[in-house]
């Protein structure tokens, strides 16, 4: 026969996964990126959401849809593509939820903006593209760290 635990045992048992921080979280750069174009560039919330995810997880592939207004002569319809075959609508939808559940940090879309507001696109893709290899290499505190600096600046 077997006993029961006790009460207060059964109090002190922990269920199910440990939480985790929310900021550690890698999609939190992508977050920050989404509320720091909205600022800077007065964009809707899904535009920003489909230009992050172009800038950060997607690479160029052959355009899925052609275009149904005028266009000049000159334009060349561009696809992306993200990786493991996922559809835009569905990744940026989870980064939408985790933005609900765990706001960006205030410091990092003010940097983010503010770096946005420059004029040449080149200089910001390259910016973006060092704090990834930032973040991916040192961790996302550290990163936090050195964009506390620029911001005080």
């Amino acid at each position: 026969m077997m006993t029961r635990a006790s009460a207060a045992r059964r109090e002190r048992r922990l269920r199910g996964r440990p939480a985790k921080d929310p900021h550690e979280d890698p999609d939190q750069l992508s977050i920050a990126l989404v509320a720091a174009m909205q600022d800077a560039w007065k964009i809707s919330e899904r535009k920003a959401f489909d230009l992050t995810l172009c800038f950060l997880e997607a690479h160029e592939g052959p355009p899925t849809k052609v275009p149904r207004a005028k266009h000049p002569a000159d334009s060349v319809p561009i696809g992306y593509k993200l990786v493991n075959n996922r559809a835009f609508a569905n990744r940026a939808s989870t980064l939408r939820k985790k933005s609900k559940r765990t706001p960006p940090r205030r410091r990092v879309v003010q940097a983010l903006s503010l770096a946005l507001r420059c004029k040449d696109i080149a200089a910001v893709h390259r910016l973006f593209d060092q704090l990834l290899v930032l973040a991916s290499v040192t961790g996302y505190e550290r990163l936090q760290q050195a964009i506390d600096r620029l911001v005080e600046r």
